[in-house]
């Protein structure tokens, strides 16, 4: 199934008509511009809603609008899975959704009319079926006939104390001769003790399946209000997550967490930590989520990171992790963006966490931030960079030197050549790995780094935006020339064959290629 056959067309406002194919993963609707589908209307919040896609199933979820979203005229709440012909509506604008229907040519389950059944009833067992269609069989042809002997013959039965019946398989009287010699069989002593055995683990399988029930039906059920969800925003770090409705705010709330949230059963737990810094402006994704490590090994007792992979969901680019401490699971996102640090834990009892899995994949899934994500990052040092700033500190400190000075110049000169903003992260990115090779880093240097690297990402994102942007208002406008020099510019922006934006833009260009 592609993701042409799922779409949202606008019905109402400026850009009624234009339609949006809908892919795998997260679609952001709203008034700004860095929305996968943008709403043209004064009522719209800036990020209003979420398509969630997942195979063949879209889910919506109004994600702290100020106006609130309708489904079929009836307010939003909570995550919702859309069916085709749903209408929502965004601010004045009406949206539907639309997906694939079923073929009744193409083997898909339809509805039959029951007098289309009397009909297909009443054919002849001679007319020929389809390969996908499922056929009776005949009574005649599987039932066996009973018989029923005449009164007359009952009547004339021999009067003798041997009655039998005609048949194979069937039962006769013995004659009295063949039952001289024969002896009742001897009782089993033993019984009355397999009967009283039987009885006991019968008591014993009662016992265990009520035992499981008290301690995991109880789980499921918490997984079952996962999709009715509240929603908390945070005004001042402008962010937002949503929670199970059946949690409460607790008032124990974990060591520098912000808020914390519990199940009534005391099962789950939810703890957000964040704070802002100008400092976390200049650390660096992967830096920032080994320091939050460090700080979870100290606030949990026999913490182990058990995995954790650097993703992009939406817009947003952070670290999902999986850990176990001596008692609990852990589930956690982290991200960064600007001066802001957000981390989310979800956890639970060892026993139970399989349990929540579920439920925590739903809160950590709903993450959002208000504005556009600001981060920068780069790799670890390796194990030669270590070596180096030990055996060759002075060496090390002028290549940082020399790496830091390029970048300069590359961003100086950003409009002599598009490529030149990348290039010059790339030398600022080498510096700071470069740099965190020591073991006390000098500040001064990685100031300078970080700051150099910030600025130069600020400016190479934005361009991308603006690009982008461009190339869109083109295609909706139908001019196909300048939809292709805007991707041609993006392509010779992005260097990197293997960068998404990189392959969206080079999609475009072999599609409007002049002829």
């Amino acid at each position: 199934m592609t993701s042409g056959d799922f779409q949202i067309v606008i019905l109402t406002g400026t850009a009624s008509g234009q339609t949006y194919p809908l892919a795998e993963g997260d679609t952001k609707v709203g008034r700004s511009r860095t929305n996968q589908i943008v709403i043209e209307d004064a009522s719209a919040s800036r990020h209003h809603l979420t398509l969630r896609r997942t195979g063949d199933t879209v889910m919506i979820e109004d994600v702290g609008s100020s106006h609130g979203t309708f489904l079929n005229e009836k307010r939003l709440r909570g995550i919702v899975s859309l069916a085709h012909g749903d209408v929502f509506q965004v601010g004045e604008v009406q949206c539907r959704f639309e997906m694939p229907q079923a073929d009744e040519d193409g083997g898909e389950t339809r509805y039959v009319e029951p007098s289309a059944a009397a009909a297909v009833a009443e054919e002849p067992a001679s007319s020929p079926a389809s390969a996908s269609a499922t056929r009776f069989a005949e009574v005649e042809e599987s039932a066996p006939e009973t018989s029923y002997m005449p009164v007359e013959e009952v009547q004339e039965e021999d009067e003798s104390d041997k009655t039998r019946m005609i048949g194979g398989g069937e039962t006769r009287m013995l004659d009295m001769d063949e039952l001289k010699g024969l002896r009742p069989g001897r009782k089993e002593a033993r019984s009355g003790k397999r009967v009283a055995m039987g009885v006991i683990l019968l008591l014993l399988l009662v016992v265990a399946a009520v035992v499981y029930v008290a301690r995991v039906v109880s789980v499921p059920t918490e997984a079952q209000t996962a999709s009715q969800t509240e929603l908390y925003k945070d005004e001042q770090l402008q962010f937002w997550i949503r929670y199970p409705a059946a949690w409460s705010r607790t008032k124990e709330a974990a060591p520098e967490a912000i808020i914390s949230f519990r199940s009534d059963s005391k099962l789950g737990r939810l703890d957000i930590f964040a704070l802002r810094s100008e400092r976390i402006r200049r650390t660096g994704l992967t830096l920032g989520f080994d320091e939050y490590v460090a700080e979870m090994k100290g606030r949990h007792e026999g913490f182990t990171l058990k995995r954790h992979r650097r993703r992009r969901k939406g817009d947003l680019e952070l670290y999902t992790f999986r850990a176990d401490t001596s008692t609990e699971g852990l589930a956690g996102v982290f991200l960064l963006a600007g001066e802001r640090r957000i981390a989310v834990e979800c956890r639970a009892r060892l026993d139970e966490y399989p349990h929540l899995a579920p439920v925590f994949a739903v809160i950590l899934g709903s993450l959002g931030i208000e504005d556009r994500q600001e981060f920068i990052d780069f790799p670890r040092p390796d194990n030669a960079m270590h070596r180096r700033a030990l055996g060759q500190p002075a060496a090390l400190m002028k290549e940082i030197e020399e790496h830091i000075e390029i970048g300069a110049d590359l961003v100086k000169n950003r409009s002599v050549r598009r490529s030149n903003l990348f290039y010059a992260i790339k030398e600022y990115q080498a510096a700071l790995q470069m740099i965190c090779a020591f073991n006390v880093r000098p500040e001064a240097l990685y100031n300078k780094a970080a700051i150099g690297l910030s600025k130069a990402s600020e400016m190479y994102r934005s361009g991308v935006a603006d690009l982008k942007f461009a190339i869109t208002v083109a295609e909706k406008q139908g001019d196909r020339e300048a939809a292709y020099w805007d991707a041609t510019k993006l392509v010779q922006m992005i260097p990197d064959k293997t960068d998404i934006d990189h392959q969206y833009a080079l999609r475009r260009v072999k599609g409007y290629t002049p002829e």
